[in-house]
């Protein structure tokens, strides 16, 4: 009878332990579901499910290995050192296993004594290193000097992990805390682990991939808008050849035209003028000689040409890669149902391209619109006096319609309008966008280290000069205090019964005692007054919730406010280099803010800088400060608007003619 009741009490407890085992990972799965769910990034992935392992298996050491669909990268390591993650990242024997694990696909188990139940497994990988080793004696022997390196670590078994038959991840595995073995148990958990990792793996790639595909398609989008906006030649060459980098990366793109039966270099990325010889400086007369006898897209690459891959005009792009920088090259043929206009050249230093299917699609796309819109725009270029023709034949229609009096009337009326715009009424500005900020600031700082004890003061609040704003506190600075005194008046006293035995030598080294003293006292005394913080001159003071630096601890030179005179501002505001010639010391300014869009503030130029500011559009700034009052306190630093200086009077007409007389002036020589 007891022997049966010690018999159910056993079955009890393996029944609570299973029990607890199951529970416990049914837990760890849906942890592990919440964690892929709760994150699209691989690498974070990657982390989260190494955590989950851990906590399910206790083991020391892991790495989850993620397979691109060409080759195996490091997605996350636990229990390992930044030296051996770096040994293990360069192991080719590591990777030599994942692989196997991925070919086979089920667990490899390269230590037996991690995994006694499952001996079978270890016999067929065996035999399959075998058959490796004599397939490839050379990579096995690289392999191996890899592996007798030192550093990497070694795992015992390599868990694949596959989505649709198509290799996804690798997680190895290596030895576990105290010593425990896997069971077969452990391993069918940790592959449910990896099929939703997988997953997961694979919904982060196709919305990378869609997330690709988005940005293709609206770098399709701008380009086709540049293209299609202008017929101008020039700007759809120079928008061609600056834009493709958008669609494809590339070190340089060159759009090539056909031109009397030869083709001519029309546009380069970059240049916005060609040399004479850029054909000979960039290595591709040669290129474009051979490009005359095909029409078909030309992709080449220097390693596959290595590789002894049959590539057309091989001999010709191997003396190209060979003499230049560039180790790829792909021609874009330009072409339509009236011809073959050029091609769209492509250079990377890259010894490759590695296209996607999308990315082809987005080429020939890109051909075909820059092929429409060099076309439009080759057309358009051929009509003669194509801006002005129609608008002179229909003014001229109309005056010879007119009688004579109607003749002279409005020659007349043209010349009296033509005086009014030739006289200087028109006030010449300068106009710019600007910042207003206090004419004069303080910045109020802790000149000793201590503890806020009490403010005095509110953000926006009117100061005077010399008014308290807050008053620090040395919580030592008492008691220091209190014993340099006492130390100081026994010095005074030992100087004194020193002096009135007659000892002089000891008189004289007490009494220096007590001035060191009397130094240490007046120097902690004046750290005291020091701690009270005032204002340096009257104003506001700028910075709100002071009340909330109660109790904050600064440092000598720590900022605790700022205090500025309000009554008088200034205004940066950004003059283009157009007017900066004309503009001088105390021309009036009239700004006007976002806040006050009906009220003009008047000031004068104080300030104007003599260094250019980096260009935001087509034309370099400067900098010029304007000194404004402000006594009704309506300007507020940071205020932004429009300002705008009087340089002069001019002309209507000189102010019409401006553009066109400055471009003259500048592109003639």
């Amino acid at each position: 009878m007891d022997d049966r009741i010690k018999q159910l009490e056993a079955e009890v407890q393996h029944a609570y332990h299973t029990l607890g085992e199951v529970t416990t990972r049914l837990l760890l799965a849906n942890d592990a579901a919440e964690a892929i769910l709760a994150t699209e990034d691989r690498e974070e992935l990657s982390r989260r499910f190494l955590a989950l392992v851990a906590r399910a298996t206790e083991v020391r050491r892991s790495a989850l290995f993620i397979h691109d669909g060409h080759s195996l990268t490091l997605g996350a390591s636990s229990g390992l050192s930044a030296e051996e993650e770096e040994a293990m990242t360069e192991s080719g024997e590591i990777a030599a296993h994942c692989e196997r694990a991925l070919k086979q696909g089920s667990p490899l188990v390269l230590d037996p004594e991690l995994v006694p139940e499952l001996p079978e497994p270890l016999e067929a990988e065996e035999e399959e290193e075998e058959e490796a080793g004599q397939e490839g004696d050379e990579e096995a022997g690289e392999e191996e000097e890899q592996g007798a390196s030192g550093s990497a670590p070694e795992f015992g078994v390599y868990l694949p992990a596959r989505l649709d038959r198509e290799p996804v991840a690798v997680l190895a595995l290596g030895e576990r805390a105290r010593g425990q073995p896997y069971s077969a148990d452990d391993l069918g958990f940790l592959g449910h682990l990896l099929g939703q990792l997988a997953v997961a793996l694979n919904r982060s790639v196709l919305k990378d991939k869609s997330h690709e595909r988005l940005q293709e398609l609206d770098a399709l989008l701008r380009i086709s808008r540049e293209l299609t906006s202008t017929l101008d030649l020039e700007a759809v060459l120079r928008g061609v050849v600056n834009t493709t980098a958008a669609v494809v990366e590339n070190d340089r793109c060159q759009l090539l035209l056909f031109e009397g039966g030869k083709l001519r270099i029309r546009a380069v990325s970059g240049l916005t003028r060609i040399p004479a010889d850029q054909l000979e400086t960039s290595g591709l007369a040669e290129v474009v000689d051979w490009l005359r006898l095909t029409s078909e897209r030309v992709q080449v690459g220097a390693e596959e040409i290595a590789e002894g891959k049959p590539v057309p005009g091989r001999e010709v792009f191997e003396r190209y890669f060979a003499s230049g920088q560039m180790h790829a090259f792909m021609a874009i043929p330009l072409k339509d149902d009236q011809g073959l206009l050029g091609f769209l050249c492509l250079e990377s230093r890259q010894d490759s391209w590695a296209l996607d299917p999308s990315e082809g699609d987005a080429l020939d796309i890109l051909g075909a619109q820059t092929t429409i819109a060099l076309r439009n725009a080759l057309l358009y270029g051929q009509i003669p006096m194509r801006g002005m023709a129609v608008p002179a034949l229909k003014a001229r229609a109309r005056w010879g319609r007119l009688s004579l009096g109607r003749r002279r009337l409005l020659a007349a009326a043209a010349g009296l309008a033509l005086l009014l715009l030739a006289l200087p009424v028109v006030p010449d500005r300068a106009s710019g966008p600007c910042e207003v900020l206090p004419a004069r600031s303080y910045t109020i700082r802790a000149e000793t280290d201590g503890v806020v004890r009490q403010v005095q003061a509110r953000g926006g609040e009117a100061v005077a000069a010399g008014q308290v704003l807050a008053v620090m506190e040395d919580p030592d600075l008492a008691a220091r205090l209190s014993e340099l005194r006492g130390r100081l008046g026994a010095a005074r006293v030992e100087a004194s019964m020193a002096q009135q035995r007659g000892n002089l030598l000891e008189y004289r080294v007490k009494q220096l005692e007590a001035q060191d003293l009397a130094d240490r006292v007046a120097f902690e005394e004046g750290r005291a007054r020091r701690a009270i913080l005032t204002a340096p001159a009257a104003g506001h003071v700028l910075d709100l919730n002071l009340a909330e630096q109660q109790g904050r601890y600064l440092e000598a030179g720590d900022p605790f406010c700022r205090v500025s005179d309000l009554g008088r501002m200034r205004a940066e505001v950004r003059v283009d280099e157009n007017h900066i010639g004309r503009l001088e010391l105390g021309d009036p300014v009239q700004l006007k803010v976002v806040a006050y869009p009906t009220r003009s503030f008047r000031g004068r130029v104080a300030e104007v800088a003599w260094r250019a500011e980096k260009p935001t559009g087509a034309l370099r700034t400067f900098t010029v400060r304007v000194e404004i009052p402000n006594p009704d306190l309506a300007l507020r630093p940071g205020m932004t608007g429009q300002a705008k200086v009087t340089v002069g009077r001019r002309s209507a007409l000189g102010l019409l003619a401006e553009p066109f007389v400055r471009w003259a002036q500048l592109s003639w020589w």
